[in-house]
Formats: C-alpha cells, structure tokens, sequence
C-alpha cells in the first residue's frame, strides 16, 4: 500500500530568524506553493513566507550584511510587504467553517499529488516568448526611477527569473500540460513589479550605519507620542547610544525633515514632522 507522504514540520518561532529557520519555513510552505485553482473550487491565494513585520526588519537589521542585496541571496528573495492589517481576526477558528477548510485540505492535497507526476520542461508559447523578448528590452533600457539605486542591481539582473519562474507556478495551478502561455507570463510579471513599490521599505533594513539606526530608534519613540521634551526623548534612547550619538541623530533627522526642534513654555521640544515610514 502506498503510503502518504509526512506532513510538512511545523514552521518555527517568529524571532531569532536564522539561514536555518528560513530554510525550514521554506520546506513547510513549499508544501503549499503550487496550487490549482479550478473554477469549481474556492480560490487561494498563492502563500508566501509569513514573518510579521517587526521580525522582518530586526531579523534583517541583524542579521544581513550589506553585500548580501547586490548579488547576494537577498536578490534571489520576494519580499511580500505589509504593514497594515486587512482585517483583525483574533480567534482564526471563528472564521473558519471546519467542513469547508477540510475540504480543502484534500483539495490541495489531490493537486499536489497531480502536480507531483507532472514531468518535462516548461516552455513559452510562441505569443509568449515574443511578449518576452518585448518586455526584456524594455527592461533593460527604462530602468524605474524607484529602482535606480545600485541596491536594486541584483533584484533588476533576476527580475526576469523571478517572472519566469511564478509564471511556472502559476501555468502548474491552472492545467496539467508544460505551457507557459502569455496571459502566464504577464500575470506574472504583473505580480513580481506589484512588489516594487514597498521594496525600499525592505532594504532599507539591510546595512544600515550607525547613525541610521539610532535615527530610526529616535523617530520610532517620536512618531509615537508626536511630541517630546528633548530630556524625555533622551532618557528614551539612553539605553542604544551615547549623548553624542544623540545630538548627532537629532541633528540628522532635523536636516532630513523627520522633526523639528521649537521651545515651548520655555521646554526645548521635539515635534514629529511626519514621513518616517509613513
């Protein structure tokens, strides 16, 4: 008798995200990856790595030098950015209907067994490959202005994998045979561009100095309260730099616009301007 395949170990703890955590969570949700979508059945949406936000950021911050955005394995990865709920749901289970969320369970595992005997390689269809070269062009001769720091250089030189390889994923979800046919390719490159627009706020976690991290420590506590006496946003960042670091990240945010510093009753008062990951 055949025997089903283990099920996929359950994704670790949010902090303390490491090559091998990512690596884990990348086994457990390559389980779910590839996914049919039949006219029949409900629509799901293709699933991604899930860190939250924060975990996101201070994982980067700690743990990605630099080098790693060009030609590093930052390049090689598709950030999904969010930093606001869709909805609030405290108790998923409220949600969910037990008949239909089983149903679907044995949907997705019906399709990947399909798509586990599908063999051969994938090939773009005549329309497809024409549409391909078009865009390749264009892409290589009007580079973004949101995209034109070297920082991107990496992600702009593997764009074009990136596109072919969903339009895979996506070409697998619709039908049995090794097609990518053009509305594929375009579904694809629309989804991989649709990222674009929140990727700085993304790497701009990776490589930061010194003084952009203490800035962004500063902001983060002003942007909270909207306005501060200087000695309480001090006593605030005590903790992460020196008074030197402070006055200088002080006066860097003034100079970038982020606050300004008025008196007020004769309390020196930093007020918070607005545009710190706004």
């Amino acid at each position: 008798m055949r025997k089903d395949p283990p099920s996929p170990p359950c994704p670790p703890p949010y902090m303390e995200v490491g090559m091998k955590s990512i690596t884990e969570r990348c086994t457990y949700f390559l389980a779910l990856r590839i996914v049919r979508v039949r006219a029949s059945r409900s629509h799901v949406r293709l699933p991604a790595l899930p860190f939250p936000r924060s975990a996101i950021g201070d994982a980067l911050r700690k743990n990605v030098p630099d080098s790693m955005i060009g030609g590093g394995l930052i390049s090689r990865i598709l950030f999904i950015y969010g930093d606001v709920k869709r909805q609030f749901v405290p108790y998923p289970s409220d949600f969910v209907d037990e008949n239909v969320f089983d149903a679907l369970t044995q949907d997705l595992v019906d399709d990947l067994r399909l798509i586990a005997d599908m063999k051969g390689e994938y090939r773009l269809t005549t329309e497809a490959k024409e549409w391909g070269r078009a865009w390749y062009k264009q892409h290589w001769t009007k580079r973004p202005l949101h995209m034109a720091s070297d920082r991107y250089g990496g992600y702009i030189a593997r764009k074009q994998t990136h596109i072919h390889k969903l339009a895979i994923v996506f070409a697998a979800s619709q039908r049995d045979d090794l097609k990518i046919t053009l509305t594929d390719l375009k579904f694809a490159a629309r989804t991989v561009t649709a990222l674009e627009q929140d990727m700085d706020s993304v790497f701009k976690s990776i490589g930061l100095s010194d003084t952009a991290k203490n800035v962004r420590e500063m902001l983060i506590y002003l942007k909270a309260y909207k306005e501060l006496p200087r000695r309480e946003l001090l006593k605030f960042c005590l903790a992460i730099m020196n008074q030197r670091e402070f006055k200088e990240s002080m006066d860097t945010a003034i100079s970038a616009g982020y606050m300004q510093m008025v008196v007020l009753e004769g309390v020196h008062t930093c007020i918070y301007l607005g545009g710190f990951e706004d």
